[in-house]
């Protein structure tokens, strides 16, 4: 609607919010489980999306003129053609100044999502399940911003397409890992760990704990209206079949 990217204030108090009804509910699984057995949670926050809505008084966390302005090449014409015509900051309204409130209550919403991770580990902490629990964090998409004078999801661009992967692997010391992976290889992962047997046929993703990919794929939309993508650590390649036109 004409509210999608005017970032406000959630019309719900923080203990009605949907990201602390995740939380609780997430907390309450956790709680009420046997942690001799095996258990299996996904929990699923719909924010940061627009409408970035944070609850009161989190939408006051980041009221500073610290919030860095979008970032906008010079050559930004140029990238017009990997983002999606409808979601331009032209075309939505929206200044500088405004990206910068969006970002405001994007970091809010952020944290408050934070707030409940921090309240699922203490829960896995006090039910003595922390140390043999493996926690992945991860996201389906990023947000632009403003990048590129542009918003939404709908680029093959980093600021869309690099998406977090943090795991917690019980018994493993802090590492970073520079190889790509993909939503893909979560599946395998998981299994993997808990010694599920599977087909490794049946899956396009690797296992992360003792595989690796030289390159990952995407893609959005498809045939002639199709963005493709090829990645590896350090090189990116990039098709748009409306236009025939690869970018790297």
């Amino acid at each position: 609607s004409e509210m999608y990217y005017v970032p406000q204030v959630s019309q719900m108090p923080a203990e009605e919010h949907p990201t602390k009804w995740v939380g609780d509910r997430s907390v309450e699984f956790i709680e009420s489980c046997d942690p001799t057995r095996p258990v299996f949670l996904f929990s699923s926050f719909i924010h940061p999306h627009p409408p970035f809505c944070p609850p009161a008084p989190w939408n006051k966390l980041y009221r500073t003129g610290d919030i860095p302005a979008p970032f906008v090449p010079d050559n930004a014409e140029d990238f017009v053609p990997l983002l999606h015509r409808n979601f331009s900051t032209e075309r939505l309204g929206i200044s500088e100044k405004d990206a910068k409130r969006l970002k405001n209550f994007y970091y809010a919403c952020v944290s408050f999502v934070d707030w409940q991770v921090g309240r699922i580990i203490s829960a896995l902490k006090a039910r003595g399940m922390y140390d043999d629990t493996l926690i992945i964090f991860s996201s389906d998409h990023g947000e632009c911003l403003g990048d590129y004078a542009n918003m939404g999801k709908r680029t093959m661009l980093d600021c869309a397409a690099r998406v977090s992967m943090l795991m917690h692997i019980p018994g493993a010391a802090h590492s970073v890992r520079k190889a790509v992976c993909s939503l893909v290889d979560l599946a395998p992962t998981i299994l993997g760990w808990t010694g599920i047997p599977y087909d490794a046929g049946e899956f396009d993703g690797v296992n992360l704990l003792c595989e690796s990919h030289d390159y990952v794929f995407s893609q959005y939309d498809n045939k002639t209206n199709g963005a493709y993508m090829i990645a590896g650590a350090g090189e990116k390649l990039i098709y748009l079949a409306d236009i025939d036109r690869y970018y790297y």
